[in-house]
């Protein structure tokens, strides 16, 4: 086992999920060849990778951030290939049409969420999310949306205050993820917008040290980047729960900062309300996104136990690694409802959706990034905290 990033059980089920995941990816495209070569992908990806970071982690190697920069910067070029290689009008996964189809029918004046795909298949992100991917539909290359995601992943690492040692076995792990090459291929925009989140969700701590401007800030910046993807509404109740249960503010003025939070996220649809009133209500991501993944009476079950889950705990849970089980939970419930439903092919070929995994990644990279904690710390941290 890879003992410096994994001294704790926390460091290890993050580890394990990561390598089900990739190996789930690699198992998936390579059975596209043949199930004997799915087979032999899988377990090499797996003893190549856990090797790699062993023998690196027992002799102590590191390589220089100079080095690490260029091989970012090998990965960028790589992009650019790809793009010419592979255009967009031959992938199947449909993230970059859904942005085509929105903003060209605002263009043309035309309500967008109510516009399909030939394949009938409607835009079901919500507002910020296509406002964000607007500069990338001017050009015309939605995958450089990956490439930034790619290069935020990147400097997130370098800010942070680990060893060499550490630093290599990072960015090994986020090098050797077939999640990130799938991103750049397809031009998926999972990456991005869970990086974009998690680093906002890292800064909400010490709310009650802020000052007015800067509370109320955090509360209206955080309801628009909510009007991206509806999952993030699990990691937000987690970190509500636990604000409530430590008492680091009171209760009257969290409850102004979530009402600031929702204001700022009602304000969003204002445009499309203001759009057409009418067809609002019928083509909306509410609607159209609560049927995609499971039923939605199985969500509700999902976002009950969210909140459930911390009165269980109560102090004791830590909203990092909670987000990653439940985002891990619910996909995999996806994943295994698809195919009962429709049989092994919707993993195989089209049904179950195994790229919203994806939103599981930079969870975990924060928890194999944080430092070890002992039962001391375990017991007297700041239950505030998101690094509790």
């Amino acid at each position: 086992m890879v003992t410096t990033i994994l001294k704790d059980k926390k460091k290890i089920i993050a580890f394990i999920i990561w390598s089900i995941i990739c190996s789930l990816f690699v198992f998936k495209y390579s059975f596209r060849v043949s199930f004997p070569v799915a087979l032999f992908s899988t377990a090499f990806f797996n003893i190549a990778v856990s090797t790699t970071l062993w023998l690196c982690s027992k002799k102590k190697i590191y390589i220089s951030n100079s080095v690490w920069l260029y091989l970012f910067g090998g990965i960028t070029i790589f992009s650019i290939v790809i793009f010419q290689i592979i255009p967009v009008q031959n992938i199947r996964v449909d993230r970059w049409e859904m942005i085509q189809i929105f903003w060209d029918a605002v263009h043309q004046g035309i309500y967008p969420y109510a516009v399909h795909s030939p394949e009938g298949n409607y835009p079901g992100p919500m507002p910020i999310y296509f406002l964000l991917s607007y500069p990338f539909y001017l050009i015309q290359e939605i995958g450089w949306m990956s490439i930034l995601a790619i290069w935020l992943l990147y400097f997130y690492i370098k800010n942070r205050k680990i060893t060499k040692e550490k630093n290599t076995l990072i960015f090994i792990l986020i090098l050797s993820s077939i999640t990130i090459y799938y991103e750049i291929i397809t031009r998926s925009t999972i990456l991005f917008n869970s990086i974009i989140f998690l680093l906002y969700f890292l800064n909400l701590k010490d709310l009650e040290k802020q000052s007015k401007s800067k509370f109320y800030a955090n509360a209206i910046f955080g309801g628009i980047i909510f009007s991206t993807r509806n999952i993030f509404i699990i990691p937000m109740i987690l970190w509500g729960m636990k604000i409530i249960f430590s008492k680091q503010i009171s209760f009257l003025k969290f409850t102004n900062w979530c009402l600031c939070f929702l204001l700022s996220f009602a304000i969003t649809f204002i445009p499309l309300i203001a759009f057409d009133s009418a067809l609002f209500l019928q083509y909306n991501p509410f609607i159209t996104q609560g049927e995609m993944l499971i039923p939605f009476k199985h969500i509700i079950i999902f976002i009950i136990a969210t909140f459930l889950i911390p009165i269980i705990l109560r102090k004791k849970f830590d909203v990092i690694f909670l987000t990653t089980l439940l985002f891990f939970a619910i996909i995999s419930y996806h994943v295994v409802y698809s195919i009962l439903n429709i049989g092994i092919t919707a993993f195989l070929y089209c049904g179950a959706d195994i790229s919203y995994y994806i939103f599981c990644f930079p969870f975990i990279l924060e928890i194999l990034l944080r430092k070890e904690y002992d039962q001391e710390q375990n017991n007297n941290s700041c239950y505030a905290s998101l690094q509790c």
